[in-house]
């Protein structure tokens, strides 16, 4: 069985929160500089950008956010879905799901973010995972790393003592706040935890909006 997307909550804090050597260091050097590849050093822990997208895209309930749907990946059509959800995808042998959510927020979360940037907000929605389910502890702390479109924010969480690991990343639009958060099947995974954090990094690395 699937594990359940998080629904949206509200918090007394913010209310209403809801890539021959030579020429391949040539390559890589002029990449890095051109902005369209990303050295090991600004990319998340051990995720890679090598997992193949489909050409089937899919925009958020809220037609802010476009994103292209990773091979083996599937938007349900079932209506099961938590309402919170903007988008959510599973993968077809059920070993993860994937859901994209608003994080709702008012002029000082804007100012904080702008101030002290997105690790604000990473903190922040791990903390509302911890309020709606006291056993969350943070596995990987909060850490930024930039795509193509922008400045991202993972981190890496359980809620069962370990036997899952869930990733969680946060953006920032300009207009809104959101988190992408892939969550792992123990009971279906088959391969790495990787496998699935490189599906959603993808996705990341060619999201829209």
């Amino acid at each position: 069985m699937l594990l359940k997307p998080e629904r949206k909550i509200f918090t007394k804090r913010y209310p209403g929160l809801i890539i021959r050597f030579d020429y391949l260091l040539v390559v890589v050097v002029w990449l890095v500089f051109s902005g369209s590849f990303f050295l090991e050093s600004c990319s998340p822990g051990r995720v890679r950008l090598t997992y193949p997208l489909s050409d089937k895209t899919v925009v958020s309930a809220d037609g802010v956010v476009r994103l292209r749907i990773p091979d083996g990946w599937f938007v349900p059509e079932d209506g099961e879905t938590s309402p919170a959800l903007l988008v959510w995808l599973v993968a077809e042998d059920q070993s993860a799901t994937m859901g994209l959510m608003e994080i709702r927020g008012d002029e000082r979360l804007r100012d904080e973010v702008k101030a002290a940037g997105l690790e604000v907000l990473g903190h922040l929605s791990f903390s509302l995972k911890q309020e709606r389910y006291p056993t969350t502890k943070l596995l990987r702390a909060p850490g930024v790393f930039r795509l193509k479109r922008g400045e991202f924010c993972s981190y890496e969480y359980t809620s069962d003592d370990g036997a899952t690991t869930v990733r969680t990343v946060v953006f920032y639009t300009g207009d809104k706040f959101y988190e992408l958060t892939a969550i792992p099947n123990v009971k279906k995974l088959s391969g790495t935890l990787q496998r699935i954090f490189n599906a959603q990094q993808a996705i990341l690395q060619t999201m829209e909006w």
